[in-house]
């Protein structure tokens, strides 16, 4: 949701002029994601961040994690919690933390698990994809 994004923009933006690499996964089941989120990321990340759907459209792409590596560590939390205003701010959300340095194991299965998913069952958001977005229903043809 583009309340979420707006809610972490200026970390992303942080992060990307660090370095860090943004890679985000995001689904079209339902037509829940709001083209006008993938729209402010592209604009304000570029082709710095890798935007990506997950491409099975008929099945729903649920899942929410948010990985953080980084040299010395990293955490992963997984959880309820939508990249929504109301799920980040007031909403009742269970998320649970997966430490880098003190269960490794787990890190690394949930992040090549993450992988994966990445690189065997997405596709690129680029502005043909975004051209084409359907949103209630509606072919949006935003170009």
């Amino acid at each position: 949701m583009e309340s979420g994004i707006r809610l972490i923009l200026d970390e992303l933006i942080l992060a990307k002029n660090r370095g860090a690499k943004i890679r985000i996964i995001t689904g079209k089941y339902l037509n829940i994601t709001q083209p006008s989120a993938l729209y402010l990321l592209k604009d304000r990340l570029g082709d710095y961040v890798d935007l990506r759907f997950y491409k099975q459209e008929n099945i729903s792409f649920h899942p929410k994690a948010y990985i953080f590596d980084y040299e010395n560590g990293g955490d992963i939390f997984i959880g309820s919690s939508n990249l929504s205003e109301s799920a980040l701010i007031s909403g009742v959300e269970w998320n649970y933390r997966i430490e880098k340095t003190t269960n490794p194991q787990d890190f690394k299965e949930f992040k090549n698990e993450f992988f994966r998913i990445f690189e065997e069952n997405t596709i690129k958001i680029d502005d043909r994809e975004l051209k084409n977005i359907v949103y209630n229903g509606k072919n949006l043809n935003l170009f």
